[in-house]
């Protein structure tokens, strides 16, 4: 450890702080948290295709569970937010010595990179369970399913028009894409927090409600007044690919380039803030 902060570099800082959140143990629980919460979504899925004489296949499955807004919203993001922050306290005892060998720059640029490779780890698990588990029980095709694209969208697939736009790889790297960016997004806005309130706890919960303002847009589908720019902003649009307009639907407003757009300005604010404002990072026992 000495060595390392000796040498007190971007790479060593972020090798460090990787080894003592001991990021075996996370991916081994998320796996294992992911692979259930998956499981037993695309079990009901099956049981109810089964009783209808749906044909359906592995992209069904898999996108009845990355485009499910209580699993997005009330799940994984959720997930994120508890992970960082058990990683932030598990770190946090080496920030006095960072901060000391005058490597402020350093010991945030690093604590920032970290958590947004947990993040995209917790994301490609995430991914990764899913398509197993849809694969385990429907097999895999290399297109939508007939189910998919010659009936109108059930809601237990929370499909959208996007089939008949998009093909499944094509959908899931947008998908991918868009989840990773809010899985950075309230990331970076904690650790922006994080620099000017001391108790993380407090960070987590001004998270937490921004999630549930995101639950709440969604449920009740404001557009009035200031619930109409937070609709650009709302993690359900920022984080699922079917609240998106695709052709001539008319359902949603914002296109998939608009949302990308937003999502990397507020990403792009969000680090920038945690950069710039670097200097007043407060140390206790100073």
């Amino acid at each position: 450890m000495n060595n390392n902060l000796k040498k007190c570099t971007i790479f060593n800082l972020i090798k460090l702080n990787l080894q003592v959140c001991k990021i075996s143990k996370i991916l081994g629980f998320s796996i294992m948290f992911f692979l259930f919460i998956s499981y037993k979504v695309i079990e009901q899925l099956n049981v109810f295709t089964s009783k209808n004489n749906l044909a359906i296949n592995v992209w069904d499955g898999f996108f009845s569970v990355i485009t499910y807004p209580a699993i997005i919203l009330c799940v994984y993001l959720p997930v994120v937010v508890i992970v960082t922050s058990i990683i932030n306290k598990k770190i946090g005892c080496n920030q006095h010595l960072i901060v000391r060998s005058r490597k402020k720059i350093l010991w945030i640029a690093s604590r920032l990179v970290v958590n947004l490779i947990i993040g995209l780890l917790l994301t490609t698990i995430f991914f990764l369970s899913t398509f197993v588990i849809s694969y385990i029980f429907f097999g895999f095709e290399a297109n939508w399913s007939s189910t998919a694209t010659n009936i109108k969208p059930l809601d237990i697939f929370f499909l959208s028009n996007f089939v008949s736009v998009l093909t499944p790889v094509q959908a899931t790297l947008i998908s991918f894409s868009e989840i990773y960016i809010a899985t950075a997004i309230i990331i970076s806005f904690r650790d922006a927090l994080s620099n000017y309130i001391s108790s993380i706890y407090i960070c987590d919960l001004i998270v937490i409600i921004y999630i549930f303002a995101s639950i709440i847009e969604y449920m009740y589908s404001m557009t009035i007044g200031i619930f109409k720019i937070f609709n650009y902003i709302s993690l359900n649009t920022i984080a699922i690919i079917y609240f998106h307009k695709f052709g001539n639907t008319k359902m949603y407003n914002i296109t998939l380039t608009q949302s990308f757009i937003i999502s990397l300005i507020l990403l792009s604010i969000f680090i920038s803030t945690n950069l710039i404002f670097i200097r007043k990072l407060e140390v206790k026992c100073d």
